[in-house]
């Protein structure tokens, strides 16, 4: 399977460099210095490619699946930042018949976590004197805080508290892996479920997943869907 990259930072080249030993080919990167522009000769050398697979930055994703939507080209999406964005894109997903898969983290370990947080939710959602909380922290170099795991897991928390009202802390500092620790604190004990990321090869692992999945598909699909099928 032929692959082109959006974004060449540190996901971009750990992707190159996993698809490598895995049967895909990555036949064009592009990044900052060298942005995918829509033309006739870039449609030309873009023919052969299935799937595009962008981690490159928020302000970016809408052009991109523009251009792609455009050329007829699925997408698999780890960028994050661009929520409020999402009814555009999946507008110009839907009619264009292309495909997307999209998630605010490819790693499968945290999404099963979200199912165990889920579970935990509702089960402490009965008991007011147990107060849930979100904490996560990374690297100094991550741009957007809080990050969009731990928006997401906010999201599977509200679902079964059926309030947005679920408090969030960010760091940023240093050269911590990506950690997320979800609690329920009250004033006789303290319940925490954590997940921490050793390295970024979990997130290109469940991306190129996505992309294989996602070949001749139409529509927008979280990543979870794409677990869910291989159950």
């Amino acid at each position: 399977m032929k692959i082109a990259l959006l974004g060449f930072g540190n996901m971009g080249r750990i992707i190159d460099s996993l698809a490598r030993k895995k049967d895909f080919e990555i036949v064009k990167t592009y990044d900052i210095n060298n942005p995918l522009k829509l033309s006739d000769r870039v449609q030309d050398e873009l023919k052969d490619v299935s799937v595009f697979i962008d981690f490159s930055i928020s302000e970016e994703v809408l052009e991109h699946v523009k251009i792609c939507t455009r050329i007829k080209k699925n997408m698999v999406i780890g960028t994050t930042g661009w929520g409020n964005q999402f009814n555009a894109v999946q507008k110009l997903v839907e009619e264009s018949g292309t495909g997307v898969v999209y998630a605010s983290n490819f790693s499968i370990g945290i999404n099963l976590f979200y199912k165990i947080v889920q579970r935990a939710a509702n089960e402490f959602k009965s008991f007011n004197q147990y107060f849930p909380f979100i904490l996560e922290s990374h690297h100094r170099g991550k741009r957007d805080a809080p990050s969009g795991t731990a928006l997401t897991l906010k999201d599977e928390m509200s679902l079964a508290y059926q309030s947005n009202d679920i408090p969030v802390s960010s760091v940023r500092a240093g050269f911590i892996p990506g950690t997320h620790i979800v609690g329920f604190d009250s004033n006789v004990d303290s319940i925490e479920l954590k997940h921490t990321a050793r390295n970024r090869e979990g997130f290109a692992e469940g991306a190129l997943l996505a992309a294989r999945w996602i070949h001749h598909k139409k529509g927008m699909f979280p990543f979870s869907k794409v677990l869910e099928a291989m159950q």
